[in-house]
């Protein structure tokens, strides 16, 4: 690869100036005779026998292989190529190897109709089996679609189905559902009725009451086994004793006897002495009375609790939660039936209280229900939380009615994944086939192309450069080829005979794009060296329309060369060509600039980020004291057309008509920019410096003297 290009004692190039730190694209931008047409025909030299002339002594081209075959697109190129003849030849002539190629090619196409028949048969069982696959997903989805048809009337969970209404956004909504190990514990029965639960009830539960043991205490109570009697030492007491009916007697004493009479009130006669009365107070003493009293205040608050449970019964029963414990009911029941019998004995010792009796213990039962009643209470807790957060408890109630239907349709699925997989596997083996043949007959078409590349044929150039005419939108002519001579090609124009060159009858641009649009296939199909371009202004004379196209073919076609191609020139007078090409960003590449000073023209490097547009280059020159005044007039022009004319808008005939001493600045700067064959050199020795004056003048007398300054860089 060409690493840097010396140019000295040539044209413009009066000095030794070096372009250094090339790349595989190298833009190089320059106006007008700064020497671009120099530099291209030093390239072009080097594509004839000669490699160098006398002319081009002291310029060099570093590290050029000499194996290199340089292309150059230049007006040499075009003169000779378009101009010399009416026939351009063509990119290859005809061989006489040609027909072992062809026999080649043939021998390939073969293959090919035998791959496109595999193909064929593969692409028939591909369809074959999506086909299967469709009617496999469609079954499974018609499937899942059950649930909603099932579920969308069920008044418990048919909310869980809304906005559930198309098939495969249901399937792929069911599909995606997770479910661990404790989720197969779901029962559709609980949901049912936990949701009904939460529908019904926005009402909390107050808890149950805890069940108070005050029966323990009686129920252990010594004086239920005690034989309550009277006073055994007192003088009536052993015989009441020996009779052993005590009770029979304290109840007369304490009913039927009147302490202010003597009358007994059996017999009616005064046989009740003051002795026998005290003998039996003396017998039924205190202690007798304090066992009466505390078995009588036992009674009372056995009684008094056992009718408190019997009231909260219904409390138990009612509770929504605790009624589904049987366990409860049952140990409740048998625990009220337990203190009714403890009742009737306490209430029998009462009348017989030297009895002994023994109650029945229901401690053990109560703290049981209390268990029973306190893990209620955590429940009834949990379910208050729940109805105080309705829409979080629901949503996790439609997670687990989801969760159910999907471990329901586990098996369903489960099968149509196993037939989806051994479905899939078949598809993408057809697939990897298809793919396979295909590329080993892209492989052998691109041999086939190469073949064709090697034959003597200029059809596909031709075939080519009349499709980038037409994509141009040029159809006023086109390439044919040579009915004498079927190696070359030939224009052919409408109402233009063929004995004359009708390429001369082109207008600049049309010649141009034709000339530019060969060198393009002249280069595709040319030999497998390594390959170094140079293209030289390809957009002389054409419109901004023309210059983009010819910007993305340039583009195109540098994307799409081969390996071989290992170096690129560019050279351009247009700056909007240059920010076209800019725009590549697919291999590496640097911007450089021609510059014509006093002391003759030079290369320099420009930073990507620091390239002009043109009327920023036209200001550069007429500040720049170095570059030639034969320069400057076009550059004024260009300026003041460019600002007054495009950009404020303003005529400046007002302004050139009002002072006739600018009569000379507007000849100048005009004749300059257009040429006429009458007094060509008259101005070459105007006076630069008044000029600028009046250059300056015009923008201060118009208003804008800030532009200016700003321009000019403060001067």
């Amino acid at each position: 690869m060409i690493n840097n290009i010396t140019m000295e004692n040539i044209a413009c190039y009066k000095e030794k100036t070096v372009l250094n730190d090339l790349r595989e694209l190298n833009i190089i931008y320059g106006l007008n005779g700064s020497g671009k047409t120099t530099l291209s025909n030093f390239f072009y030299i080097h594509t004839k026998e000669y490699s160098q002339d006398n002319f081009y002594k002291d310029c060099k081209i570093g590290n050029l292989d000499k194996d290199n075959e340089i292309l150059v697109y230049n007006q040499k190129f075009i003169n000779e190529n378009f101009f010399e003849t009416n026939t351009q030849k063509g990119i290859f002539t005809l061989s006489t190897n040609n027909k072992d190629k062809l026999e080649e090619i043939d021998k390939i196409k073969n293959e090919i109709n035998k791959i496109e028949t595999q193909l064929s048969e593969n692409k028939n069982n591909l369809s074959k089996f999506k086909e299967e696959s469709i009617d496999l997903h469609n079954k499974i989805v018609k499937k899942i679609w059950e649930i909603k048809t099932k579920y969308e009337k069920d008044i418990v969970f048919e909310k869980f189905l809304e906005q559930r209404n198309n098939k495969e956004k249901f399937f792929n909504f069911f599909i995606n559902i997770k479910v661990d190990n404790e989720d197969k514990n779901i029962s559709l029965d609980q949901l049912n009725k936990q949701v009904q639960l939460f529908d019904n009830n926005t009402n909390t539960i107050t808890p149950l009451p805890k069940i108070e043991d005050s029966f323990s205490e009686i129920e252990t109570s010594l004086i239920m086994a005690k034989e309550i009697i009277g006073r055994e030492n007192s003088s009536i007491g052993s015989f009441i004793n020996e009779l052993k009916n005590s009770d029979w007697v304290y109840q007369g004493f304490q009913k039927y006897i009147n302490h202010d009479s003597d009358k007994c009130p059996f017999c009616q006669k005064s046989t009740l002495t003051q002795e026998f009365i005290d003998s039996l107070n003396l017998f039924f003493d205190d202690s007798y009375k304090k066992d009466l009293e505390l078995l009588y205040n036992f009674y009372n608050t056995y009684s008094n609790n056992l009718t408190y449970l019997e009231d909260i019964k219904k409390t138990f029963f009612d509770n929504e939660i605790i009624n589904k414990e049987n366990t409860f009911f049952n140990s409740f029941s048998e625990l009220l039936k337990n203190l009714q019998i403890n009742l009737g004995k306490i209430k029998e010792k009462l009348q017989t209280p030297s009895i002994k009796i023994e109650l029945i213990k229901n401690k053990e039962c109560i703290s049981d229900l209390n268990k029973i009643i306190e893990n209620t209470n955590l429940k009834i807790e949990d379910y208050n939380k729940k109805i105080g957060n309705k829409k979080l408890e629901l949503e996790n109630l439609k997670n687990k009615f989801w969760k159910y239907l999907k471990i329901k349709y586990n098996d369903d699925l489960d099968k149509y994944e196993k037939e989806k997989n051994e479905n899939n596997k078949i598809l993408n083996s057809l697939q990897n086939e298809i793919l396979s043949l295909n590329e080993i007959k892209n492989k052998l078409g691109n041999e086939i192309n190469i073949l064709n590349s090697e034959l003597k044929n200029i059809e596909s150039t031709i075939e080519e450069i009349n499709k980038n005419l037409i994509s141009l939108g040029i159809s006023s002519f086109k390439i044919s080829k040579c009915v004498e001579k079927k190696e070359e090609y030939e224009l052919t124009r409408e109402n233009i005979k063929k004995e004359d060159n009708i390429f001369k009858t082109l207008s600049e641009g049309e010649k141009t794009i034709i000339s530019f649009l060969y060198f393009m296939e002249l280069c595709k199909n040319s030999s497998e060296k390594k390959k170094i371009i140079v293209i030289d202004d390809p957009i002389s004379s054409l419109s901004h329309i023309f210059i983009f196209n010819i910007s993305q073919f340039i583009k195109n076609f540098i994307s799409s060369l081969p390996k071989n191609y290992e170096q690129i020139f560019i050279l351009t007078h247009s700056l909007y060509f240059l920010h076209e090409l800019a725009k590549f960003k697919k291999i590496n590449f640097n911007y450089y600039r021609i510059e014509n000073k006093k002391s003759g023209s030079i290369f320099s490097k420009i930073e990507k980020n620091k390239i002009q547009n043109e009327y920023q280059s036209y200001w550069e020159i007429i500040k720049d004291k170095e570059y030639p005044n034969i320069l400057i007039g076009n550059c004024m022009r260009n300026i003041l057309e460019c600002f007054f004319g495009f950009i404020m808008k303003k005529n400046l005939d007002e302004t050139f008509n009002s002072k006739n001493e600018y009569n000379p600045f507007y000849r100048f700067i005009n004749r300059e920019s257009h040429y006429d064959p009458v007094n060509i050199y008259d101005f070459k020795e105007y006076d630069y410096a008044t000029l600028k004056i009046y250059f300056k003048d015009i923008f201060e007398r118009n208003g804008f003297i800030d532009h200016y300054e700003i321009m000019m860089g403060g001067e």
